[in-house]
């Protein structure tokens, strides 16, 4: 897959985590660089705890989030092709 199709999948990915949590509150995320991570939704703010609680972000507004997140994902098990 190209690098431009791996990022549209990544941020489509971020977005609908962040509209569960915005429905939930929270989501619990797997596989990510970090491991299990939780992001939380209150008052149109995210942030991110790690699996024991600790936060690793502030708080930030959806195009923060969106950039935390595709940054966050892990993707190692994808072949990424040149774009032509």
């Amino acid at each position: 897959m190209t690098r431009l199709k791996l990022n549209k999948i990544l941020v489509d990915c971020a977005i609908e985590d962040m509209g569960i949590a915005k429905e939930r509150g929270q989501v619990a995320i797997e596989q990510t660089l970090k491991g299990l991570i939780t992001l939380e939704h209150d008052n149109e703010c995210y942030r991110v705890m790690d699996r024991f609680g600790d936060y690793l972000t502030g708080l930030m507004d959806g195009l923060e989030t969106i950039e935390y997140l595709t940054g966050a994902y892990d993707c190692s098990d994808a072949e990424v092709i040149r774009d032509k």
